[in-house]
């Protein structure tokens, strides 16, 4: 015999509100000194390690990664290592940040609608600030899209650096590495080879081994580039410096996993590089908050909280509640996103037990 559940009018509708969040974790472990920090998301994730040395310029450790459209059992994809490096220019001066200055935070703040994270450099003698924002989408698993940003007066940027090891680190000697880049299809070696300033759409690829494991670049035309130097027979590098002085640049990053070069050189030149430029250039790198969705997960686990008299539970709540008004307050956004996760999982843990009793 069938069971069917009845199902009161309260209890549907708190079952009809939602509250999904992307899961991502976030690692860290750090002293005035060094940093280490891993986020974890559903596509891979992001690395950094630094370790400053007292009376030093460079860090003693460094390493900003990203584990990204890498073929599974290998080290390659986007650079585990170094896949970003940014030089800034403060009042006419070169300051290379990543290798030299030490993480000040990273934060994630969105993880609902999409993937949204900040990595922020504010090196000690020089009045410029370095973020780095990493976007994923859901519905864009492939791409991760990346803004670069200077801030301070007389800050600008001069230099961008991508890296990657298109399909893997280690390979046969007769691999090589090339790139596919608007007219332009040649094979790369450590002499860099200049394309034209104008070029937006990259594919890394290999000839006569590892073949069909590659990386693709996208590059926001707005960027203003003033030169484009691609360089590697190991690991492949993109050097992107700009013109006058832009305060921000936003590159997409991808990859292509089991595919023929051919089809995917051909496929990205046709529609897939303008495709994925047009998002890039749309996306809106300001965090949204949604205040009312997270009002209404209260209000749901008020509602619940009258049908189950859990005091333990109440508790429980009013102690979330105090912590996400704190943190909404001080605007710190990670740890109100782990306020939220921790919500959710309550409302969730009171609706199993609702229904529990109906069965």
């Amino acid at each position: 015999m069938k069971r069917f559940l009845l199902l009161g009018p309260a209890l549907l509708a708190i079952l009809a509100t939602g509250h999904a969040q992307i899961p991502v974790t976030r690692e860290v472990s750090d002293s005035d000194t060094s940093k280490k920090i891993r986020i974890q998301f559903p596509e891979g994730y992001l690395d950094y390690h630094g370790e400053a040395i007292e009376g030093d310029r460079a860090l003693k450790e460094k390493l900003f990664g990203l584990s990204f459209q890498r073929p599974p059992q290998t080290n390659g994809g986007w650079s585990l290592w170094n896949f970003l490096d940014v030089t800034l220019r403060v009042n006419g001066v070169p300051v290379p940040v990543v290798p030299n200055y030490l993480l000040e935070s990273a934060e994630i703040l969105e993880n609902e609608s999409r993937l949204l994270i900040r990595f922020r450099w504010k090196p000690d003698d020089f009045d410029a600030t370095l973020n780095v924002f990493l976007a994923w989408y859901p519905e864009q698993p492939g791409w991760m899209f990346v803004k670069v940003e200077a801030q301070g007066a007389g800050a600008s940027l001069q230099q961008v650096t991508l890296n990657a090891f298109p399909g893997n680190t280690a390979g046969p000697e007769e691999r090589e590495r090339w790139v596919a880049a608007g007219d332009i299809v040649q094979r790369l070696s450590n002499q860099k080879l200049e394309l034209p300033a104008n070029t937006t759409g990259f594919v890394f690829f290999n000839k006569l081994a590892q073949q069909r494991d590659g990386c693709l670049l996208v590059s926001d035309k707005k960027n203003h580039t003033g030169g484009v130097l691609v360089s590697g027979g190991y690991g492949v590098s993109t050097e992107v410096t700009f013109d006058g002085e832009p305060t921000s640049a936003c590159f997409a990053l991808g990859g292509f996993l089991e595919a023929s070069p051919e089809d995917v050189i051909r496929i990205f030149q046709m529609e897939g590089a303008r495709n994925t430029q047009h998002i890039l250039e749309n996306i809106t790198w300001e965090p949204k908050l949604d205040k009312q969705r997270n009002q209404i997960l209260m209000q749901d686990i008020e509602q619940l909280l009258q049908d189950t008299a859990d005091a333990t539970a109440r508790e429980q709540f009013e102690t979330l509640k105090v912590s996400y008004q704190q943190n909404e307050t001080a605007g710190t956004p990670t740890e109100l996103l782990e306020v939220l996760s921790r919500l959710n999982e309550l409302k969730q843990t009171l609706i199993a037990r609702e229904l529990a009793k109906l069965k």
